[in-house]
C-alpha cells in the first residue's frame, strides 16, 4: 500500500478540477441554476435532470455545502456524509438495514423474492437509482465524456504502479492525438455498489490494478477504524515490511509484518494488505527475492558502494540503488517503480542498504 499526499501539487490541481467539473455536473442533474464562469465546459452541455427527483434527496444535497463535501471531503468526512444521508432519509433505519435492497435486481428475480422484502426494495431503491442518477460514475467512466473523465483524473495523478501492490504498473496513456489508450482502474475505496452517494468522490477513487480492484479487494468493505486508506494514512508504507523465510519443503515465503510503529497503530497496515491476499499476490512469482538472495551471496553489503565507485560519476548512492535494483528508494517515488517497497524491505533484511 502506497500513500498518497493530497497536499502535492499534482493531486491538489486534480482535486480542483474535479470539484469545479463534477460541481457543475450535478447540480445540472438536481436542476439548480448554471454557474456563472462564461467559460464553463459542462453547464452548456445538453443534461438531464433526474426525473421526479424526490425532495429528500434534493434538501439533503443543496444544503450545508454537501455537494462540495461529498465531492471532495476527506474519506472521513465521505463515510460520515453517507450515514448522515440514509439516516436522513430512512431515520427508523441502520445503513446494514438498507444494505440488502441497494443492489439492482431485475423484475423476474425481484418476484421470486418474499413480498415483504419486494416492498423494502421498491422504496430503497427509488431512492438508491436517483443517487445512481445523480452521482454517475458510469458517465464519468466514459471515454466519450468531456472536457472530463476518468482518463483525465487518471493523468492528473500521474501514478506509474498499482497503489494496493506496487507490483504492476498503471501509466495513463494517451496519444497525442488525444485518443484514450489505458489507464489504473479506479477502486472505490467504499465500494459504490453500497456507498453509491461515493462514486465520484475524489478520495474515493483509487488508482489500482486490475487485479487489485476486481479479483483481490472487489466490492469487500474496509473501515476507516481498521484499515488504512491511501490518501489518509501518511505512514502506512513505514507500518509494515516485508519479510521472507526458507521453508524446506515449499522452498522461500515472502511475509508481511508489523514495523514498531506498525505494531503501535494496531497492525492496520498489515492487516489491511493481508486482507487484500497482498502477500499471496507476492508469493505467487518468488522470483525476484530469489534474484536478490543471489546478489546478497555473490556480494558483499558494500556492494552499493562498489557500484557507486565502479561507475565513476556523480550519481548520489539512492540513484546507484535505482539503476542497480530498478526501483525507487525514497517512499514518495515508490509508485514511480513495480516492488520498489518490497525491494527495498528485502535489501534491508539482507543488510545491504547500510550505507544509504
Amino acid at each position: 500500500m502506497l500513500y498518497i499526499n493530497p497536499a502535492s501539487p499534482n493531486v491538489t490541481l486534480a482535486q480542483k478540477r474535479h470539484l469545479k467539473i463534477l460541481t457543475c455536473y450535478v447540480n445540472k442533474k438536481l436542476d439548480e441554476p448554471i454557474c456563472t464562469d462564461p467559460k464553463c465546459e459542462i453547464c452548456p452541455l445538453d443534461l438531464r435532470k433526474v426525473n421526479n427527483l424526490s425532495s429528500k434527496i434534493k434538501n439533503f444535497l443543496t444544503s450545508n455545502n454537501c455537494v462540495e463535501q461529498v465531492l471532495i471531503g476527506s474519506p472521513r468526512v465521505l463515510e460520515t456524509l453517507n450515514i448522515s444521508f440514509w439516516q436522513h432519509i430512512f431515520h427508523k433505519h441502520t445503513l446494514a438495514d438498507l444494505y440488502p435492497y441497494f443492489k439492482d435486481i431485475s423484475s423476474e428475480n425481484l418476484r421470486k423474492k418474499d413480498p415483504d422484502y419486494q416492498r423494502r426494495y421498491k422504496i430503497v431503491n427509488h431512492y438508491s437509482k436517483q443517487i445512481k442518477s445523480i452521482f454517475n460514475y458510469d458517465w464519468f467512466n466514459s471515454k466519450t465524456t468531456l472536457p472530463y473523465n476518468s482518463f483525465h483524473l487518471c493523468k492528473s495523478l500521474d501514478r506509474y504502479t498499482c497503489t494496493y501492490c506496487n507490483r504492476s504498473y498503471t501509466s495513463t496513456i494517451v496519444t497525442d492525438q488525444n485518443k484514450m489508450v489505458s489507464r489504473p482502474t479506479l477502486d472505490h475505496w467504499f465500494p459504490k455498489s453500497k456507498f453509491a452517494l461515493l462514486s465520484i468522490s475524489f478520495f474515493n477513487l483509487i488508482p489500482s490494478c486490475y487485479s487489485c480492484n476486481s479479483s483481490v479487494k472487489g466490492t469487500g468493505n474496509l473501515s476507516l477504524t481498521t484499515s488504512i486508506h491511501p490518501y489518509k494514512d501518511a505512514n502506512q508504507s513505514d507500518d509494515f515490511e516485508f519479510d521472507y523465510s526458507y521453508k524446506s519443503l515449499k522452498g522461500f515465503r515472502i511475509h508481511i509484518n508489523d514495523t514498531p510503529s506498525g505494531a503501535i497503530a494496531d497492525s492496520k497496515a498489515k492487516n489491511t494488505l493481508e486482507s487484500m491476499y497482498i502477500d499471496e499476490v507476492y508469493n505467487s512469482n518468488i522470483s525476484e527475492l530469489r534474484d536478490l538472495l543471489i546478489i546478497k551471496r555473490n556480494y558483499s553489503a558494500s556492494y552499493i558502494n562498489i557500484m557507486q565507485s565502479l561507475l565513476k560519476t556523480k550519481m548520489t548512492k539512492s540513484e546507484v540503488f535505482r539503476i542497480l535494483f530498478g526501483v525507487m528508494y525514497e517512499q514518495q517515488h515508490f509508485h514511480k517503480r513495480p516492488l520498489s517497497k518490497f525491494k527495498k524491505d528485502i535489501l534491508k533484511k539482507l543488510e545491504m542498504l547500510d550505507n544509504i
